[in-house]
């Protein structure tokens, strides 16, 4: 949840841009590691797995957005973007469709 968190975090600053170009590229692929997740979760036997998700996908939203705006100019954040892209091939998760 922390990749699709981050995939979205300029969307959530900046809601206006969600719905086209780059924005809307952005909230789909959230939306794919999102459900993602899910799968896992289910996998993992989480009692209530869409729960666990949203809990969890709401800590993730809070814990990244307090870092503020600037933080996707950071080196923090690229890093994160280099490992979560890694991370999303690794799971079987394609945004090839979306570029």
């Amino acid at each position: 949840m922390d990749c699709a968190a981050l995939f979205d975090l300029s969307n959530r600053m900046a809601p206006e841009r969600a719905n086209h170009g780059k924005g809307l590229v952005l909230s789909r692929m959230a939306e794919r590691l999102e459900r993602a997740a899910l799968d896992e979760a289910v996998t993992e036997g989480q009692g209530d797995p869409g729960l666990y998700i949203a809990r969890t996908k709401a800590e993730k939203i809070d814990h990244w957005d307090r870092k503020g705006t600037l933080f996707v100019f950071s080196e923090e954040f690229k890093d994160w973007m280099a490992y979560c892209r890694k991370f999303s091939a690794h799971m079987g998760v394609d945004f090839d469709d979306l570029r």
